[in-house]
């Protein structure tokens, strides 16, 4: 439909005798009649019709040009939107700010504008709930399909998701900003990081939930509170947030574990910000039946009733070489590295100190707690059989049994190693006329009485367990810590052209209620 602006009704008023109170109707038709006659050019009208910018508009568009060149240079793509989205020059709107995430792309001769996309919008942000059905271990899948990784933890302040590429994106980059801050003397110019690379270090600082301490403030889950605690988190000089990190950074580390390990996944666990945990467990009441009327009641002793359950939180590295150009690579790429080099090691070592680990530089392991219940296998030293597989099922209480869930979902597991697995699957129906196996066929589903068999390398062939694992307690301290080693240094990494990175991480745990496991620890080596 024709635009009539004030420029063409004049012009239709003064030269084509139309009333200046006429309809816009019989301006149009005024205007089409002019046209057809030859009198009126097309020309002529477009002119008329093109809106004349201000002396307010031209500024604009000027501040919007520079907007624009500055986006280039930041490597941030640029689309059309609402003018209110635009951001002036000299306002402090980067490309990492959160304010720049909207717009309708909207344009036309008469309303022309742009915004600059966060840097973030480069990179796709699609994830999925971590699931054990997305595991590594094909027998996991199976078992435990469709359940949420994070009904196993308590108090997470976020949900396990597998990492998106921005969730990688901004892990990897901030990773290489702790990697570089480690770095001793100057950082050569091909690792220094890119301009897009500090607005997603920047980007995280004021928009991403952090975890850890910031100026003796803990963070769980929370915005960083205010420009003081930005600073300390971006300089070097600060030693006030060196321990906090984005929750994109933490939970990229934590992802691999959960979904790769065998016994990390069943625990609880829960996130602390002390360096000791002092906890308490509390034992049941006793009840007296019978006493006669006049008769006192005997009182219960509570001097047992709650003790302690006390925790020190134990520092654990892991340690990776890379070759010297790493850090030139993506953030992207880097964060995947973090993901498979660090988190699979990572997962293995808490399998170990869950199953084996020794309470006093190490998080109290399954099979060293004290007062759980020891199965006396049929013969010492011998394989274990039937009956003495029935002992540790049955030697914890069905209440603990009942409070881990029964069937494929259940978190009370047989642990032992592949080889003492091996040894049970191959019992026979019987010794001499029937080669079927007692437990089945199907030895590939790691499982004996409907309960699953986890493998952990740490222990030996003698030792085999039952746990009820939602009863061991795993606390782990927020924020993870990077150093980095480089041929400045070591001259062994010098001659290699390789430099170290070890990310630090702070555990604890021990099992809660002795009643909840049962063991072996003298089957056939």
């Amino acid at each position: 439909m024709l635009t009539l602006t004030i420029e063409l009704k004049k012009h239709m008023t003064d030269n084509f005798s139309v009333a200046a109170t006429a309809s816009d109707e019989d301006f149009r038709k005024a205007v089409g009649d002019a046209i057809v006659s030859g009198k009126l050019t097309i020309e002529t009208v477009t002119q008329l019709t093109t809106v004349k910018s201000t002396e307010a508009e031209l500024r604009l568009k000027t501040m919007i040009a520079e907007g624009v060149k500055n986006a280039m240079l930041s490597q941030a793509p640029v689309v059309a939107a609402p003018a209110e989205a635009v951001a002036p020059a000299g306002t402090g709107a980067k490309a990492y700010g959160s304010g720049a995430a909207s717009g309708t792309g909207v344009t036309s001769p008469e309303y022309d504008s742009v915004r600059v996309k966060s840097v973030v919008e480069q990179f796709n942000d699609h994830s999925t709930t971590a699931t054990w059905d997305k595991s590594a271990n094909d027998y996991m899948a199976k078992n435990f399909s469709g359940q949420s990784v994070v009904s196993h933890m308590e108090h997470q302040p976020y949900t396990v998701n597998v990492p998106s590429d921005r969730q990688k994106a901004i892990a990897g980059a901030w990773f290489k900003m702790m990697a570089l801050r480690s770095f001793k003397g100057a950082v050569p110019r091909h690792l220094q990081m890119k301009e897009y690379e500090l607005d997603l270090v920047k980007y995280a600082a004021h928009n991403s939930k952090f975890i850890g301490e910031v100026n003796d403030v803990e963070y769980e889950g929370e915005k960083l509170a205010g420009d003081l605690a930005i600073k300390a988190v971006l300089d070097d000089s600060t030693s006030g947030g060196l321990e906090a990190v984005p929750i994109e950074f933490d939970s990229s580390v934590i992802f691999t574990p959960l979904l790769s390990g065998e016994l990390f996944p069943l625990v609880s666990i829960t996130n602390v910000n002390r360096r000791r945990i002092e906890a308490m467990k509390i034992a049941n009441m006793t009840f007296g039946w019978g006493t006669a009327s006049g008769t006192a009641i005997s009182l219960f002793n509570t001097d047992s009733l709650i003790s302690a359950f006390d925790n020190t939180i134990y520092p654990v590295v892991g340690a990776v070489e890379v070759g010297l150009d790493f850090l030139a690579d993506s953030p992207v790429a880097i964060g995947r590295m973090i993901i498979d080099n660090y988190g699979r090691k990572f997962a293995q070592e808490m399998d170990n100190v869950i199953a084996t680990g020794n309470g006093t530089n190490q998080p109290e392991g399954l099979f060293n707690a004290s007062g759980v219940t020891v199965v006396t296998p049929s013969g010492s030293g011998a394989a274990p059989v039937i009956g003495d597989y029935e002992g540790l099922l049955f030697g914890i209480a069905k209440e603990y049994r009942q409070e881990a869930g029964f069937g494929a979902g259940s978190r009370a597991v047989f642990i032992g190693t592949d080889t003492s697995y091996a040894r049970a699957r191959g019992i026979p129906v019987d010794n001499t006329d029937d080669a079927r196996r007692v437990f089945g066929m199907d030895h590939e589903s790691y499982r004996l009485f409907d309960h699953s068999y986890r493998i952990n390398g740490s222990l030996t062939n003698a030792q085999i367990g039952f746990f009820a694992m939602n009863r061991y307690r795993m606390y782990r301290r927020l924020g993870l810590q990077v150093t980095v080693v480089d041929g400045s240094t070591d001259f062994s990494l010098a001659r290699s052209n390789k430099q170290g990175i070890a990310l630090r991480a702070r555990y604890g745990g021990a099992l809660e209620l002795s009643g909840a496991g049962c063991k072996i620890t003298d089957a056939q080596v």
